[in-house]
C-alpha cells in the first residue's frame, strides 16, 4: 500500500464516521430539535452517488466508506422522522433518487461536471449551517468538533484528489472545504468575541441546522 493509499484510507475514514455523533446524539436523548431532515437526506443522496463513482473507477476508499457514510445518514433520518412522527417511506425514497440522478450525470457528462453536481447537496447543507448561525443568537447546540472535522476531511480528499489526480473528488473538496472553513472561522469568531460558551460535555453534539427542515 503505497503513501497515496494510505493517505485516502484516512480521509475516508475520518469522513465515514462524520454521521455518528449525530446518529448517537438523537439516540441518546430521543430528541431531534435543531436537526435538519434535509441536510441528512441530501447527505445519504449524494455519498450513495460517491460509492457508486468509486464502484465505477475502482476505488475502495470512494466505495466502502461512502456506503457506510450512506446508511448512517439514513439512520439518521429514521430517527428524525420517528421523533417527529413522520411517515418514513416518503422522506426515505428521496436519497436513493439523489443518488442515481448524481450519477447519472457521472455517466452521461464525465467526471469534471459530476465534481460540481455531486457537490450540490453538501453544499445546500453547508450553506444552511452557516445561514442558521448567521441568524441565530444561541449557538450551544453547534459542535466545534464536527465542524472541525469537516475542514479536516475536505483537505485530506483534496490532497488526495489532486495528488492521485482525480478530478471529481478535487472540485467537490475544493468546494466543500471552502465553506466548512468559513463556518469553523465564524464560530470561532463568535467563541471569541465571548458571545457562545462551548460546552465540553454536549460540544460532540453535531450542529443545529435549518430547522425549518
Amino acid at each position: 500500500m503505497t503513501a497515496l493509499d494510505i493517505l485516502g484510507w484516512v480521509a475516508a475514514s475520518f469522513g465515514m464516521a462524520s454521521a455518528l455523533p449525530q446518529l448517537l446524539r438523537i439516540y441518546r436523548t430521543r430528541s431531534s430539535a435543531g436537526v435538519s431532515l434535509s441536510l441528512f437526506q441530501l447527505n445519504a443522496g449524494a455519498t450513495g452517488a460517491w460509492a457508486m463513482h468509486g464502484l465505477m473507477v475502482g476505488v475502495p476508499q470512494m466505495q466502502y466508506p461512502n456506503l457506510i457514510l450512506t446508511i448512517s445518514s439514513l439512520a439518521v433520518c429514521v430517527l428524525v422522522l420517528r421523533d417527529r412522527r413522520a411517515p418514513l417511506l416518503p422522506a426515505l425514497l428521496l436519497p436513493p433518487l439523489i443518488s442515481v440522478a448524481l450519477f447519472g450525470t457521472d455517466l452521461l457528462f464525465g467526471p469534471l461536471a459530476f465534481g460540481f453536481i455531486v457537490a450540490a447537496p453538501f453544499v445546500v447543507g453547508q450553506v444552511s449551517q452557516l445561514r442558521t448561525m448567521l441568524r441565530s443568537t444561541d449557538l450551544s447546540g453547534v459542535s466545534l468538533p464536527f465542524l472541525s472535522i469537516a475542514v479536516l476531511v475536505q483537505g485530506l480528499w483534496l490532497t488526495w484528489g489532486i495528488l492521485y489526480g482525480e478530478t471529481s473528488i478535487t472540485v467537490c473538496a475544493t468546494l466543500l472545504g471552502t465553506l466548512s472553513l468559513a463556518n469553523l472561522v465564524y464560530f470561532l469568531h463568535r467563541v471569541l468575541a465571548g458571545t457562545i460558551t462551548v460546552d465540553p460535555v454536549h460540544a460532540p453534539s453535531v450542529t443545529a441546522v435549518d430547522t425549518a427542515s
